[in-house]
């Protein structure tokens, strides 16, 4: 089996920017995020399958500023929206009727960290 990996350059901002001559990639590397406060978010999604409305609730340790990205199948992002997190319950509403049916996947970026990921389905 072989397996091919591709690497894409970002300025952090989720938008791509080109490709990569060369990566040098390092373990263990301090971020601006305790990985203990990422741990303990939760995020829910509902109704799901989501025809008008997708509900979205996030619950965190500590004020955070972040990204909420949904993405289709091919990993093309649709939709994307800064947050500025609250300690607590957070929730936020996407309006996804617009979009054709099908899967899709809702992340949650915390400081250029991806935080978690739920997949959804649009059906009309």
């Amino acid at each position: 089996v072989k397996l091919y990996h591709r690497v894409v350059t970002s300025d952090g901002s989720l938008q791509t920017v080109g490709m990569a001559d060369s990566v040098s990639l390092t373990l263990g590397v301090v971020t601006d995020v305790d990985d203990a406060v990422i741990e303990q978010m939760k995020v829910n999604t509902y109704p799901n399958p989501a025809a008008d409305l997708l509900q979205i609730t996030i619950q965190t340790t500590e004020s955070l500023e972040g990204t909420l990205v949904l993405s289709d199948q091919l990993g093309q992002i649709v939709r994307q929206r800064a947050l500025r997190l609250n300690t607590g319950e957070n929730r936020e509403e996407l309006n996804v009727q617009s979009y054709d049916t099908g899967i899709y996947y809702v992340q949650l970026w915390v400081e250029n960290k991806l935080a978690r990921t739920q997949r959804i389905l649009i059906q009309h």
